[in-house]
């Protein structure tokens, strides 16, 4: 065939016809020489000398626009699509490539309005679907999780918030407000156990505070579960709505009453819903109520 010469709309006609006919599947081994055939450097050369300085129209755009518009690739396809690109990487060729093609290169300020206008008109709908499609083993850097190490990770900014607003935006040791201090109140792990983030297991203290107790380990340890056992006490005495209800286990006297001298040992029953949780408490002579 001379160059420049094309096929008739018959010949065309004939040659899909032949490509789509049903039942026509082509063999393993022509898929393998079409692929080695297009991905040949020398294929693959003529294809970017052939597509360089040239752009697509208007009218091709709107139609591959209007093509694609409402199609979504299938979970089958997607898989196929991950499990191709999985485990490969550019080489340092490639990379160098990509690099001295962009060095220098900036958007136009109509490009960069048309991007922010495009990102800018994203629905909620949407910001939460590329948010999921990245979250956790999802995203190209997950690394196991280990991101909030030595913190479990359910120790979340809405879990101390939700801590602060229980303890009445104020440090539980020398009770300075949050509003007073230069950041919003750290969150202690009473036991000292960086993965319990249970909120019985949880206070708020100021930074000072927080420095402070990290010695002598034990006794605070004893005191700050004292003082959540006697919140609790005082938040069913007063009927007052708190995030955690109180709830004695059977066989303690009705009236909530501690006699002087009773150990706290007996294990109370903090109820946060749905949830309850048995948290023991050591014996110390100010468990005493």
């Amino acid at each position: 065939m001379k160059t420049g010469t094309h096929h008739t709309p018959e010949a065309l006609a004939k040659m899909m016809g032949n490509k789509n006919a049903e039942g026509c599947v082509r063999s393993p081994e022509t898929i393998a020489k079409m692929r080695a055939a297009q991905s040949a450097p020398e294929a693959r050369a003529r294809l970017r000398a052939a597509a360089t300085g040239k752009h697509q129209s208007d009218e091709a755009r709107a139609k591959n626009r209007a093509a694609h518009t409402g199609k979504h690739p299938s979970a089958e396809t997607r898989a196929k699509m991950r499990a191709g690109h999985t485990g490969k990487h550019p080489s340092e060729e490639t990379i160098a490539k990509l690099r001295a093609a962009h060095t220098g290169k900036h958007p136009s300020a109509e490009a960069r309005a048309k991007m922010r206008e495009a990102q800018s008109n994203r629905s909620a709908e949407t910001c939460a679907k590329m948010s999921a499609a990245k979250l956790g083993p999802n995203h190209p850097n997950w690394m196991g999780g280990i991101s909030r190490d030595p913190y479990g990770w359910e120790f979340n900014d809405e879990l101390k918030e939700e801590v602060r607003r229980r303890d009445g935006y104020k440090c539980q040791l020398c009770g300075v407000p949050q509003a007073e201090c230069r950041t919003r109140l750290p969150i202690h792990h009473i036991d000292y156990d960086k993965k319990n983030s249970d909120p019985v297991n949880l206070t708020a203290l100021c930074g000072s505070c927080n420095s402070k107790v990290n010695a002598n380990r034990e006794h605070w340890t004893a005191f700050f579960r004292a003082k959540m056992l006697q919140q609790a006490i005082s938040s069913l005495k007063q009927n007052t709505t708190q995030p955690f209800l109180w709830r004695e286990p059977p066989g303690v006297p009705a009236n909530l009453a501690r006699r002087p001298g009773w150990a706290c040992d007996t294990p109370l029953t903090l109820q946060r819903a749905p949830a309850v949780r048995e948290v023991p408490y050591v014996s110390s002579p100010s468990c005493s109520v």
